[in-house]
C-alpha cells in the first residue's frame, strides 16, 4: 500500500492471513472472556384495559422466584435477575447476545392502583402483571 512503511505492510499482511480464516469459517478459534452479568432492561408493553392496567414483560430465562413486583400507590416497579447457564461454565462460548444480571423496570400511572387487586403471572417467558384503578 501506498506511503506504507514495510514493517507495516507485514504487520498488515499477518493480520490478514490470520483474520480472513476465522472469518470465513463463521466460527471464532480463539476463546473469548465469559461474558459479564450487568443489568439489563426488557422489553414491555403498558395497557389500559377497563379499569386496569396490564403490564407485561418478556424475562424468558428468569425464574419465578427471582422476580419481585411491588406495587405503592401509583408506581408498578417490577425487578429481578437472569443468571448464565450453568452448563456455560463447562463450555467456550463463542457469542452470547441474551443479557444476564438484574433488571428493574417502574410504571406510573395517573391513577392510584389497589394493591389488594394486582395480579401476577409468568407463562412462556412473558410476565403480565394486573392492577385495578382505584
Amino acid at each position: 500500500m501506498r506511503g506504507m512503511t514495510p514493517e507495516a505492510s507485514r504487520a498488515l499482511d499477518l493480520l490478514r492471513r490470520r483474520l480472513y480464516p476465522l472469518l470465513e469459517s463463521g466460527v471464532a478459534t480463539v476463546a473469548a472472556a465469559p461474558p459479564r452479568e450487568r443489568p439489563w432492561t426488557p422489553p414491555a408493553d403498558l395497557r389500559v384495559v377497563g379499569e386496569e392496567i396490564v403490564v407485561s414483560l418478556e424475562i424468558p430465562g428468569v425464574p419465578r422466584e427471582a422476580v419481585e413486583v411491588d406495587l405503592h400507590g401509583s408506581t408498578l416497579t417490577i425487578s429481578g435477575v437472569r443468571h448464565r447457564p450453568a452448563e456455560d461454565a463447562a463450555r467456550v462460548v463463542h457469542q452470547a447476545e441474551r443479557p444476564v444480571g438484574s433488571f428493574s423496570r417502574s410504571f406510573t400511572v395517573p391513577w392510584t392502583l389497589d394493591a389488594d387487586s394486582a395480579t401476577a403471572a409468568l407463562e412462556d417467558g412473558v410476565l403480565t402483571v394486573r392492577a385495578k384503578r382505584v
